[in-house]
């Protein structure tokens, strides 16, 4: 990312970046941006682009986004060779896992998106497989089941990362795997 960060820099294009890493680094992701943005970048983006050009150094996400609020990504301007598609359903998480980033941040609350924005944003999805990138989305069981259901008649493949607990229950197993999660 700073790679490509810097070659855009070079080419007078203006640079923002934003992100975990970002957040946990702020010194040395500045050296190659424009700004940065440190937390959720929902609630700031309105105001960088209404700064553009001149942008401040840094820029603060300091209240949780609202997860009813984040608007379905433009797909279409995605490179329609893209086998997967990136999907968030949840954000944060309750435990404190010592390797883990949500530890160093201010963000780790757990928020869900409503299940119906999460269908609505895979009706438009062209890409066979998504790849949901929650921290965990397995903290409330009846939500994924609900999840599992909006996804299974649009016969995707998707995979998540999950806790190794979710081996122990047989019967969600069996539903994931019949909406067509595989990995």
């Amino acid at each position: 990312a700073y790679r490509i960060a810097d070659k855009f820099h070079s080419l007078g294009i203006k640079v923002a970046l934003g992100g975990v890493h970002v957040s946990l680094m702020q010194e040395e992701a500045s050296k190659h941006a424009d700004c940065i943005i440190i937390g959720e970048a929902e609630n700031v983006w309105a105001k960088i682009l209404i700064d553009f050009p001149k942008l401040e150094r840094v820029y603060h996400g300091e209240t949780l986004t609202d997860l009813d609020q984040i608007p379905i990504p433009r797909r279409d301007l995605f490179h329609p060779s893209y086998l997967s598609a990136p999907l968030q359903m949840t954000r944060g998480c309750v435990y404190n896992c010592d390797y883990c980033y949500l530890q160093s941040v201010p963000w780790k609350q757990y928020r869900k998106r409503p299940a119906h924005l999460i269908e609505k944003e895979i009706e438009q999805i062209k890409n066979p497989y998504l790849l949901v990138v929650d921290d965990n989305l397995f903290l409330d069981r009846d939500y994924v089941l609900e999840v599992a259901q909006r996804i299974k008649p649009y016969k995707k493949l998707w995979g998540v990362q999950a806790p190794i607990s979710i081996g122990e229950d047989r019967e969600l197993l069996s539903k994931l795997a019949a909406s067509g999660m595989c990995g």
